[in-house]
């Protein structure tokens, strides 16, 4: 969803936010993250009374933020300050046993050539500083590809579909577009399925082709 553009706005906030708190610092600043999660007051279901300790937990796991976490372990343990082994309550990660002598300090996270490998793979959530930058500039692309197609006055009626998902299912001006499938030149624009890995080297591809088409207008 965020490689089409379908899901960039929390990931456009982020590059609000380094871009003016790298012109106040006048230096690199590097996201530890972004992370969302919707304000409401949970309510725990139980078949009986439970231990307050046990409700705190059930309510931290009800109120756990979405999106996407930096594989810094320092930036983390910022964070959590008693960040361990184990899935995390209060961020979307899950450490390995493998991490322990990071955390400590016994080792430096230097020495690996890949820290994600720290992380359990279900950690979706969890991406490399390389990758997070990636992101970035690939969200910096699709900001600059939309803002060019409204000033050529692009405004096609071309709803997109992926997996169970289409364009017209949250929109309620279907009386202004008019988009209809009976209608001739009506279609969805279908985006193909991507898995994980494959995403990565799209992405690596398209701002190779953006960084070339950059250096040739020069």
């Amino acid at each position: 969803e965020i490689f089409y553009g379908l899901k960039i706005q929390l990931l456009t906030y982020l590059e609000v936010v380094l871009h003016y708190y790298q012109q106040q610092l006048q230096q690199e600043v590097l996201p530890a993250g972004v992370l969302y999660y919707f304000f409401k007051n949970p309510l725990i279901n139980s078949t009986g009374p439970l231990p307050l300790e046990k409700v705190e937990q059930e309510m931290l796991q009800v109120m756990m933020p979405k999106g996407l976490v930096t594989a810094d372990l320092e930036a983390l343990q910022l964070a959590d300050h008693s960040l361990a082994i184990g899935k995390n309550q209060l961020l979307p990660i899950t450490l390995k046993k493998n991490a322990a002598p990071y955390l400590s300090g016994e080792k430096s996270v230097d020495e690996l050539d890949d820290v994600l490998g720290l992380f359990d793979s279900r950690s979706v959530a969890v991406v490399s500083h390389e990758q997070m930058t990636l992101l970035r500039q690939h969200v910096r692309t699709l900001i600059k590809a939309s803002g060019e197609a409204m000033l050529r006055g692009d405004i096609q009626v071309k709803p997109c579909k992926l997996k169970n998902f289409e364009g017209c299912q949250y929109c309620d001006y279907g009386a202004v577009c008019q988009f209809d499938l009976t209608l001739p030149g009506n279609d969805y624009h279908l985006l193909k399925e991507w898995d994980s890995d494959q995403l990565w080297v799209q992405m690596m591809a398209k701002q190779q082709e953006v960084a070339y088409e950059q250096k040739l207008d020069r």
